[in-house]
């Protein structure tokens, strides 16, 4: 008996309709555009940098300090906005961009720049593709077995 109520549960998810389907498969669709682009720009921006060394040493002692209080105050500012949207039931699974990717995209600019001065070029870059190919992953899984 407790089968049977088991796959009406699973039969109730699966009957999405098409409309439903596409809306779920345009967020996910932009939520990996979103993330690609993200990476595309912050690897041409640290290839920008690093092709130069007057570049570089400019950056550093210029940008690098203010850069890094910014995504400091951005990381916390996400990690708030999580905390709240939890707190508060917020459904965001609909939306484009959620506040656990922003934290995401925040925490790892914050950490590229504290570890920047010691880190190579080429790890913060495949860190980057790394991370950005997991989150891929992770939305397709998502979006094929559970939606």
């Amino acid at each position: 008996m407790v089968m049977a109520k088991e796959t009406t549960k699973i039969i109730k998810k699966s009957t999405l309709s098409t409309a439903e389907r596409r809306k779920n498969t345009q967020t996910v669709v932009t939520r990996m555009l979103i993330m690609v682009a993200v990476d595309i720009i912050g690897i041409c921006t640290l290839l920008s940098i690093r092709k130069d060394a007057v570049v570089e040493l400019a950056f550093v002692n210029s940008w690098l300090l203010p850069l890094t209080i910014v995504f400091g105050v951005l990381t916390l500012a996400a990690a708030v906005y999580q905390v709240l949207a939890l707190v508060k039931k917020i459904n965001t699974s609909a939306h484009p961009v959620t506040p656990a990717m922003l934290l995401c995209i925040a925490l790892f600019c914050l950490i590229t720049c504290l570890v920047y001065k010691s880190a190579l070029g080429a790890t913060v870059i495949a860190a980057s593709v790394i991370a950005t190919i997991l989150f891929l992953v992770y939305c397709l899984y998502m979006h094929i077995f559970y939606r």
